[in-house]
């Protein structure tokens, strides 16, 4: 398994959080295209990122839109859900890609460069939160076990 440190955050977490198995949305450039079936591969191998699209001529993924992640009240940016990652393709349809995990692993997340990560309002109750940095690595998040 990939362990990564990031030196930026190297004073920003507890002792015990110094080496984390994270993830980010893939660049377009990363993102295969085989018959309307858009893959990438993970940063922590953990998974891939998969996606699907039902045209007629599906397009390579041109431009990140955003990667959207979900909580409950209680556990903000420490634990939730990263639903998708969001991309336009040449063809200008919009793909999202969703993290599939290699194993039965416990799909939760903890949100990392949280300043790229901006709290939205959602008709659901939980808390949203959007990430549109166009940067490699940009929407980080740490995968949770």
């Amino acid at each position: 398994m990939l362990r990564f440190v990031f030196y930026p955050l190297f004073f920003a977490l507890p002792v015990s959080g110094w080496a984390l198995d994270i993830d980010h949305c893939p660049t377009p450039e990363r993102i295969k295209n085989k018959q309307g079936i858009y893959t990438a591969p993970t940063v922590s191998h953990q998974g891939q990122w998969i996606g699907a699209l039902s045209s007629d001529a599906p397009a390579a993924t041109t431009r990140f839109i955003r990667a959207v992640y979900f909580s409950n009240p209680t556990e903000g940016m420490e634990r939730g859900i990263l639903r998708r990652c969001m991309y336009r393709t040449a063809s200008n349809e919009i793909v999202d890609l969703n993290f599939r995990a290699n194993e039965d692993l416990q799909l939760s997340v903890r949100l990392l460069d949280r300043e790229n990560w901006k709290k939205r309002k959602s008709p659901t109750g939980l808390h949203m939160y959007v990430c549109t940095s166009k940067e490699e690595g940009g929407c980080v998040f740490s995968v949770l076990e």
